[in-house]
């Protein structure tokens, strides 16, 4: 039987696509096993636990990545869970990943080709991914400080800290090879939503004891369904956005309560009136967008 949880998606049996590359045709990259076929081994045991469907391509060349592709999406059939992709390869810079011919594939092809399955529609992809994305080691030297190395070059590691690029969310109002919108007068739709979110959590955080606070990966994915509520128009036509959020949080995050209520009141009202423009706008499709990517070294208006 189909359950939701907390108004979520639905929960139950999905479907688990592995591409597992232990060996390659090309002498640049070296053998993974046995560490990569333990890994996978794993991934399978886990998800069959779930009652998913698991298609397992062993030492997959680039150009059968489609039929195991699509042999994986048939084993949803009426299932309603998550379609999960697990990669288990070489990697490198531009988020670029290995088959075992040597060609590679880029996150954004892959993505592209998720999203050319018609079943995938609206159904959650989880793309689990155990590779390199570059080819630099951050070293922790014996009095503490961090270097770069290059993989290749001789050096041992003295000791291990934290990674000085964790703990961070980014928080990008648009999917990658997207373009973001942004209105000439009332401003983006993604920043006045965020801010609209941060505001009503503020609120919430002032109860004695706090009730209720989302932290920040929660909040964002309320910024992204709100978003769902408006359309934007550009040239003519619909366009649908998406936010995305990359994360390397630890812990739970909270942004706390106001410590100046009158800016905070003033916040309120400000976001107030703008979320008021965007319902009013066309029906709740925004007009007269603008795209900010840049081009020539200039906005490029959209209308």
């Amino acid at each position: 039987m189909m359950r939701t949880r907390d108004k979520g998606y639905p929960v139950g049996r999905g479907a688990l696509l592995i591409i597992n590359q232990g060996t390659f045709t090309s002498p640049d990259l070296t053998c993974r096993e046995p560490g990569t076929n333990v890994d996978r081994d794993n991934l399978e045991l886990v998800f069959r636990s779930l009652g998913y469907g698991v298609h397992i391509a062993n030492n997959c060349n680039g150009d059968a990545f489609e039929e195991h592709l699509e042999n994986a999406v048939d084993l949803i059939g009426d299932g309603v869970g998550p379609f999960v992709l697990a990669f288990l390869s070489h990697g490198g810079s531009g988020d670029c990943l290995y088959f075992a011919d040597g060609t590679h594939m880029s996150m954004s092809a892959i993505r592209r080709a998720l999203q050319g399955h018609r079943t995938l529609d609206g159904r959650p992809k989880i793309i689990i991914v155990q590779a390199c994305r570059g080819p630099e080691h951050l070293v922790v030297l014996k009095d503490g400080s961090t270097e770069i190395r290059i993989e290749g070059e001789d050096f041992s590691p003295d000791s291990v800290i934290a990674d000085p690029m964790a703990d961070t969310i980014i928080m990008w109002s648009c999917m990658e090879e997207r373009v973001a919108y942004r209105h000439p007068d009332i401003g983006s739709m993604f920043i006045t939503l965020t801010c609209d979110e941060i505001l009503k959590n503020m609120s919430l955080a002032k109860r004695t004891p706090p009730s209720g606070e989302k932290h920040i990966p929660d909040l964002s994915m309320s910024v992204h369904k709100n978003m769902e509520r408006y359309g934007t128009k550009c040239h003519g036509f619909r366009m649908l956005t998406s936010p995305e959020n990359i994360s390397s949080l630890k812990k739970p995050l909270f942004l706390g309560p106001p410590v100046d209520e009158d800016k905070f009141r003033r916040a309120v009202g400000r976001i107030n009136q703008l979320r008021l423009k965007l319902s009013r706008a066309t029906g709740q499709v925004v007009s007269n967008l603008q795209a900010d990517d840049a081009q020539k070294g200039k906005c490029r208006e959209q209308s």
